[in-house]
């Protein structure tokens, strides 16, 4: 037997295994385009409606088979943002980075398979080890 052989065997196989488990569909049930209306309307005259709010107003309307809370917070009119972008992670961590300080705590195997439990704190703005410690038997003291 080739190698090839064994390869090729093994895609068809996937391929039927991945056929087959992709045969139902999952997820979140569609709604229909008048419900997705329906429901970005409610959300732009009444802005400060919550998704249960919306969900509550929809099956007293009638519809039984009003989509839950998540689906309709997916569909809800959204404002505009006002004001200016806030700062990115980048931007504050360089703005930050000498006054942070990074704690670890890890474990190493040794040589002799015992474990050691290992303490490091960084100073981001030196990157100098402030405090290091190693021990067999962490204790709370």
């Amino acid at each position: 037997m080739q190698p090839r052989t064994v390869k090729r065997w093994h895609d068809f196989g996937f391929r039927i295994f991945w056929r087959w488990k992709s045969r139902v569909p999952t997820g979140r049930p569609l709604i229909s385009v008048h419900m997705r209306n329906l429901i970005r309307r409610l959300s732009k005259e009444n802005p400060l409606w919550s998704p249960e709010r919306i969900h509550d107003t929809l099956q007293m309307l009638g519809y039984v088979d009003a989509p839950c809370e998540k689906t309709i917070l997916k569909y809800m009119n959204k404002p505009p943002r006002r004001g200016p972008n806030s700062t990115t992670w980048k931007t504050f961590l360089h703005n930050h980075m000498d006054v942070s300080w990074a704690m670890d705590f890890i474990t190493v195997p040794t040589f002799r398979f015992k474990i050691l439990y290992v303490l490091v704190i960084i100073d981001h703005g030196s990157r100098k080890v402030i405090h290091f410690k190693a021990t067999e038997n962490p204790t709370m003291q």
